[in-house]
């Protein structure tokens, strides 16, 4: 239906002419219908607007703990919607605990891959949805071929005689590795890039990449290039505008600069290799990786095609990431509250958690390294980044790259602060000042900035 809005409405004729009102109806209701219709068309253009936060509902791998449940985490917009990345078992309930995360609010599903912890909760939240009436219109869900049967063998089993296409519309899409990126999703803010990751059923990684904003006009320059304001609309839909005088006047001669996509966000399945995103998922601001393992578990990791921290490191440093959080923890890993930890005491908390003597050790030796070296070559050593000091610090002070990566990977690992403590290490070993390394827990934020800012809320 077309809506036809006048912003004086004397009559409702031009709504009853069109069939959008009835002829019966009064002038206080033709203004209702417009409000409701109004506010649907705004949700539907802005969702997916421009990213806030990541909201951690389940880091778990494989299975849940008394700490963490299974994957699921949600990308909020600044317009209160959010996307869903995984729905394991008992996501439903996890977003109950998180108030700015209404169900309702949810712009999309996004599935990595049908391994249960990653979907075993997508049809219960779908049933409550559609039954609590909290679905306007159907859901879009993106996945890999196979959901689609999933989900129908699922609802008939359970004797669900509603039609799927009123609760969720389906897409999915092909895992071939040698396939390249499918763009799944655009609206004027946001694009959504799929591409199959190595794991050890067909799974995909998804790239949310902020859309440039329409420029802004400088009136100033506009005066400055003798142009009628009334073609501006024309010069920013064709790119230019030829004068009488023969002067073609562009886009970039009237507004302001042009600016890049603002933020780009890669949000990984399970997988031991997911360089098969590095064309799109290039210069991200934040890396979700999964570190199911520790470094010295490699061959392990993937064999069953997972990766371990040095791992997840690694890929960061290769798709120039500002921001790499860790999930997906095994439930080997002992789960330590960070709040217990004192960020000026660092070595000393960690002790209390029960940190092998030999981790400290080899931690104060390369600290002890880095001070008796008071001058090195900042042009050919990288600047590292050191826990327990901000940017703006190591930036000032140029530190020498300690070669203890072996030692590094040999100690043995029992908690997940363990884990990051050891993937901070190997990332300043490897002088990768520039990336900021955190270990996400059940409802935990990390707020989405730009490169010099990213930091965890």
């Amino acid at each position: 239906n077309v809506l036809v809005y006048f912003r004086d409405i004397s009559t409702t004729s031009c709504l009853i002419s069109h069939n959008i009102a009835p002829a019966s109806c009064s002038r206080s209701m033709v203004h209702g219908v417009w409000r409701r219709c109004r506010r649907s068309l705004t949700t539907t253009r802005n969702a997916m607007a421009t990213v806030k936060e990541l909201v951690f509902l389940g880091t778990s791998g494989g299975k849940p703990t008394r700490e963490r449940n299974v994957t699921s985490h949600a990308l909020r917009f600044h317009d209160g919607t959010f996307a869903l990345l995984d729905c394991g078992e008992g996501t439903q309930q996890q977003l109950l605990k998180v108030k700015d995360l209404k169900p309702s609010k949810i712009a999309g599903i996004f599935i990595t891959h049908l391994h249960a912890d990653h979907v075993m909760g997508l049809p219960g939240l779908l049933r409550s949805l559609f039954m609590g009436g909290a679905l306007s219109k159907p859901l879009n869900i993106f996945g890999p071929v196979g959901l689609g049967r999933f989900l129908s063998v699922v609802f008939e089993a359970t004797l669900d005689e509603e039609d799927d296409s009123r609760i969720f519309n389906l897409q999915e899409f092909s895992c071939d590795e040698k396939q390249q990126h499918q763009e799944i999703f655009r609206n004027v803010n946001m694009t959504v890039d799929a591409c199959a990751i190595k794991h050890t059923v067909p799974c995909l990684g998804y790239v949310f990449t902020e859309v440039p904003r329409r420029p802004k006009v400088n009136m100033d320059r506009v005066r400055a290039h003798g142009i009628d304001p009334r073609t501006i609309s024309k010069i920013l839909n064709t790119g230019s505008l030829t004068k009488p005088d023969g002067t073609i006047v562009t886009v970039q001669d009237i507004a302001d600069p042009l600016q890049a996509p603002l933020k780009k966000v890669v949000l990984l399945g399970d997988t031991c290799d997911p360089r098969n995103l590095l064309p799109f998922a290039k210069d991200c601001h934040t890396l979700v990786h999964e570190s199911t393992f520790d470094a010295a578990s490699k061959d392990l990791a993937i064999s069953r095609g997972h990766s371990t921290c040095a791992m997840a490191v690694d890929i960061a440093a290769e798709f120039g990431a500002s921001q790499l959080i860790l999930t997906h923890i095994s439930a080997r890993f002992a789960t330590i509250d960070p709040s217990t930890l004192e960020k000026d005491d660092t070595s000393d908390r960690l002790a209390s958690q029960e940190v092998c003597v030999g981790d400290l050790a080899a931690h104060d030796a390369c600290l002890e390294q880095v001070k008796e070296r008071k001058e090195c070559d900042a042009s050919t050593v990288p600047l590292s980044y050191d826990v327990g000091t901000t940017r703006t610090e190591t930036a000032m002070a140029p530190v020498p790259v300690v070669d203890d990566i072996d030692q590094i990977v040999e100690t043995p690992i029992n908690t997940d602060q363990q884990l990051l403590h050891q993937a901070r290490r190997i990332a300043r070993c490897k002088g990768l000042r520039h990336l900021s390394i955190e270990l996400a827990h059940d409802f935990e934020r990390f707020a989405v900035t730009d490169t010099n800012n990213a930091n965890s809320t």
